[in-house]
């Protein structure tokens, strides 16, 4: 009977030790996630805050580039027409008939 006991409290010690060792590298386990999770939490913010200073370097890169272009002047040899340019290949009559006229018209073409 003695010895029954024995096993028994020996047992039990052993799963009570093995429960409080579980517990304890549970406990360990969610300590290092909550530090992960806040390390990620904390990337997570510098990461929008860059995205916003990009944002507003495209912003105030606009406004300088606009800014730019009011204070240029439009060449003399510019139209302000509506038409819009069309790329003409070195196949097309067009383009060989320019480039003659350009020669014609311009000494340094």
């Amino acid at each position: 009977v003695i010895t029954t006991i024995s096993l028994l409290v020996v047992a039990l010690a052993a799963k009570y030790w093995r429960s409080h060792e579980k517990k304890k590298r549970l406990k360990t386990n969610i300590s290092e996630m909550q530090k992960k999770m806040e390390v990620m939490k904390n990337i997570d913010t510098e990461l929008l805050d860059l995205d916003k200073q990009v944002e507003e370097a495209k912003r105030r890169q606009a406004s300088l580039i606009l800014q730019r272009a009011n204070l240029q002047e439009m060449p003399s040899t510019w139209s302000s027409s509506g038409e819009t340019l069309v790329e003409v290949t070195p196949d097309d009559d067009q383009y060989w008939s320019v480039h003659d006229k350009l020669k014609e018209t311009m000494s340094n073409a």
